[in-house]
Formats: structure tokens, C-alpha cells, sequence
């Protein structure tokens, strides 16, 4: 997870609206236990990319939603 997290935060460097990205690294930060780093990155990817917006939302709410049941 800690290469996948790279490799995004490297693509979004180059390519600051690439929404792909920001879901990639939030399922990392998920992934790695950095939940509100996955939140941040999720609502990057629903601000910047129209695309990825409606699987980032998705993504968001089950993240939120996992946390409310822990």
C-alpha cells in the first residue's frame, strides 16, 4: 500500500486533476489505517474530477460509514 500511496501522490503531482489518483491514494491511506487522509483525498477527487465524482462519493460514504460502526 505504501508504493500504491507513492505512485499516486506522484501522478497528482503531475497531473494535479487526475481524480483516478486521488482514489487510488485514498484506498491507501484507507488501507494503511489513515482514515481522515482517505477522507481529504476522496473529497480532492469529488472537487476536482466530474468523472471520478460520483465512485469518490461512494467511496466516501462507506469509509464514514465504516467508521460510525467501529
Amino acid at each position: 500500500f505504501e508504493e500504491a500511496l507513492s505512485n499516486a501522490q506522484k501522478a497528482v503531482e503531475i497531473f494535479p486533476k487526475f481524480g483516478k489518483a486521488y482514489i487510488n491514494m485514498a484506498q491507501a491511506y484507507a488501507s494503511l489505517g489513515m482514515k481522515d487522509k482517505a477522507k481529504e483525498a476522496y473529497k480532492t477527487a469529488i472537487e476536482v474530477d466530474p468523472v471520478q465524482k460520483p465512485l469518490a462519493e461512494k467511496a466516501l460514504g462507506e469509509l464514514e460509514n465504516a467508521a460510525r460502526d467501529e
